[in-house]
């Protein structure tokens, strides 16, 4: 472009054919600005057979333009040429010229190809098409870096809990619902409401008394089932005791702590979150609102 801009710059005449594709480019619009600011009158842009003055753009608009297989432009060009430096005329010589010239013209022409001209509109949807396919590529982009963070964490995995750390969302609201619906299904397999409730003290640091027999009449027939199971400790003088050596019963309260740690410790978007869907409840399972709104009774 530079060199191109320095060529002009030393002219005295230039000759600008101009081609459907040549009125498409930026750049040539803009050398064309530069050359007429140098040349002036000694500016001759010539068009393409069967181009339309009506395309012309920038500042073709106000000029006179002739045709590429005008005849007698063509003379009058070649005498402006010649004069321009100081060149005299051979008239044999540019007439054989001139015959190919329009003989090699067309052979040419038909082959040019025109810019393929889009609308306003036609422009705003594809580029919206674009912005879409972009925002689709950046999250398959994301999604290809966890999976491949996920590989790498389960061929190091060495015990249970390693393998499902691995499959765990790693974008805190993802990991929030993973790690409640582990526990949500942990709780569903004790198949024991009172259980659940001798989890939840747990976790709060609280005794869980034995069910009041008037306020609660299952509530002693589902202590005694849960002994049985061996989910419960059978203590009649102390209060309800998790038996954590049961497999079910360890694997539901690792997931309700599991829980509660992330949601204690989880950064200030996802707390601006809790907030809004929790509708501001404290950030403890401990808490019988929270719980049943995390575990809702209807799950069970």
């Amino acid at each position: 472009m530079a060199e191109i801009r320095g060529q002009i710059a030393e002219t005295t005449l230039v000759i600008a054919l101009v081609t459907p594709m040549y009125q498409a480019r930026p750049v040539c619009i803009a050398e064309l600005g530069a050359a007429w600011g140098r040349a002036g009158n000694n500016l001759f842009p010539v068009l393409l057979p069967g181009m339309s003055r009506e395309e012309l753009k920038g500042v073709l608009t106000p000029m006179t333009v002739r045709y590429m297989n005008d005849e007698d432009f063509l003379t009058e060009l070649h005498s402006r040429a010649c004069a321009a430096m100081g060149k005299k005329q051979d008239v044999a010589s540019f007439t054989r010229a001139k015959s190919r010239w329009l003989e090699e013209l067309k052979r040419i022409s038909p082959t040019l190809r025109r810019p393929t001209v889009v609308t306003e509109a036609q422009l705003k949807d594809l580029q919206s098409k674009l912005e879409d396919a972009q925002n689709r590529l950046a999250e398959k982009s994301k999604e290809v870096a966890v999976l491949s963070h996920q590989i790498g964490l389960l061929k190091s995995a060495t015990t249970e809990e390693d393998r499902k750390e691995a499959l765990r969302p790693t974008e805190p609201i993802e990991r929030f619902e993973a790690l409640r619906e582990e526990a949500l299904e942990a709780l569903r397999a004790l198949n024991n409401r009172v259980v659940r409730e001798v989890i939840r003290a747990k976790i709060g640091g609280f005794s869980a008394e034995y069910p009041n027999i008037f306020n609660d009449p299952s509530g002693a027939d589902l202590v005694a089932e849960a002994i049985d199971a061996g989910h419960l400790k059978r203590d009649d003088e102390e209060p309800l005791e998790l038996d954590e050596s049961f497999p079910k019963v360890a694997t539901a309260l690792e997931a309700v702590e599991a829980l509660q740690e992330f949601i204690a410790d989880a950064n200030d978007a996802f707390d601006e979150w809790f907030d809004e869907e929790f509708e501001g409840l404290p950030k403890k399972l401990s808490s019988k609102l929270v719980w049943d709104k995390m575990f809702p009774p209807s799950q069970f």
